[in-house]
Parts: structure tokens; sequence; C-alpha cells
């Protein structure tokens, strides 16, 4: 639920056993119209309550406290880098998302389009790893392990070099558009 820890009180009242299942898989913006216009700051997310509408993360430490399975880094200045010792600092790069990867186990889909990445993370050790978008990036190749990634599914990766082509491997990976 992306609910604010303000909102439990109004949202234990909306959720008592008297409320409806019907009620229950309500999205939050409908919730929200029911709840008193102070406590109205709900997410505008097309959540349902039920969670049976992935709802993409848009931060590392989002992904990680939500337990999401969609995580967005498209163009984010989360991943630009910090670290004074790395060849990368002020530009986006990899140290921030390296670190956070083992915490990520759970993430199915991953895009990391838009983000200036010259090369990747090691994705393929996500587990849960279905989709992967590179696209529009400055990738010269895309890594021969992602082929060892058991459940990844597609990669998509228009919009980079890709001077040094893709392996026969990947070859049935990489898609135009995730479906």
């Amino acid at each position: 639920m992306s609910i604010r820890a303000a909102h439990l009180p109004c949202m234990a009242r909306l959720m008592a056993p008297s409320i409806s299942s019907v009620r229950a898989r309500m999205t939050s913006r409908a919730v929200g119209n029911l709840l008193p216009a102070k406590c109205r700051q709900l997410s505008s997310s097309s959540e349902t309550l039920g969670g049976a509408h992935p709802e993409w993360a848009t931060s590392l430490s989002q992904a990680v406290r939500r337990g999401t399975t969609h995580l967005r880094l498209r163009e984010s200045e989360e991943l630009i880098c910090g670290e004074p010792c790395c060849a990368a600092f002020g530009k986006r790069c990899l140290c921030r998302l390296s670190m956070f990867l083992e915490r990520l186990s759970h993430i199915k889909h991953l895009d990391l389009s838009k983000c200036e990445l010259d090369r990747l993370p090691e994705v393929w050790r996500m587990p849960q790893l279905e989709t992967l978008d590179v696209s529009d990036n400055l990738l010269d190749d895309l890594p021969v392990e992602l082929a060892s990634a058991a459940k990844l599914r597609a990669v998509r990766a228009v919009g980079n070099p890709l001077t040094k082509g893709v392996s026969p491997q990947l070859q049935a990976l990489v898609v135009e558009e995730i479906k």
C-alpha cells in the first residue's frame, strides 16, 4: 500500500470489518475521496489496496522499503555519483545501484533507460528479473552474462551505440518493445 503513515488511523477506520469487500478493492484515489479532506494526501497511483496492479518505485530506497517488483530509474538523479574517488563523480554511474543490488532481489521489472550508462551493473544476479529496459544509454555492448539470468525474458536496448553488436546468446532476449 502506498499510504503515508499519517493516514494509517484513517485507513484503519475504512478497512474495519464492517466495510464491504467491494470497498477494499477500490483504488487509493477513490478511497481518498472517502477520507476527511485533511487526509486526502494519498498516492495518485493506480495501485489498488489489494495490490492487484503493480506500482513502479522510482527510487532505490522506495523499492527496498515497499518490496515492489517494478523499479523505474529512468533519467534518475539518484544515480548521479557523489563519491569523490569515483571517475564518474558528478555524472550518472553504477556505484549506488551496485550497492543496492542484493537488496533488490525481488525486482521483476527494471527500467534503467535514459541514464547515460556506459555499462550495466550485474543485474543478471537479480534472481526474479524478467524484463530490463536499458534503452537510450551509452552501451557499446550487452554483457553476455545477461543470458545466465534465469527468469529474464526481454531486454530493451534501442538507442544504444552497441558498436560491439549483440552476442548470439542474447539475440532471443533483445526486443524493440517490452510487453
